[in-house]
């Protein structure tokens, strides 16, 4: 709750985009990177631009992480805890 409540502080589409990486991390049962696809963006209601600003802005809060992504690619983010390390990290520790 604590990650949500830092990212309703950001943007609109920062929160959007934060809801819609928790979603799709919920229906895959997987932790680690999630794919942040055109289906998914189109569920939530974002744009491209303001899918892209939100991951900017949960970036730029030490919310995630952004692994792959670029210019006509989907964007695969990691979800970081509140001080900034992924699950991975926190399981190796």
């Amino acid at each position: 709750m604590a990650w949500l409540a830092a990212a309703q502080g950001l943007c609109k589409s920062a929160m959007g985009i934060a809801i819609a990486l928790w979603f799709v991390r919920g229906v895959s049962g997987k932790t680690g990177p999630v794919r942040v696809t055109r289906a998914v963006k189109r569920h939530m209601g974002l744009t491209n631009d303001q899918s892209q600003r939100g991951i900017r802005a949960l970036e730029a809060a030490g919310l995630l992480r952004v692994c792959k992504g670029g210019r006509g690619r989907c964007s695969v983010v990691e979800i970081l805890s509140r001080n900034g390390a992924s699950d991975a990290e926190k399981a190796a520790n």
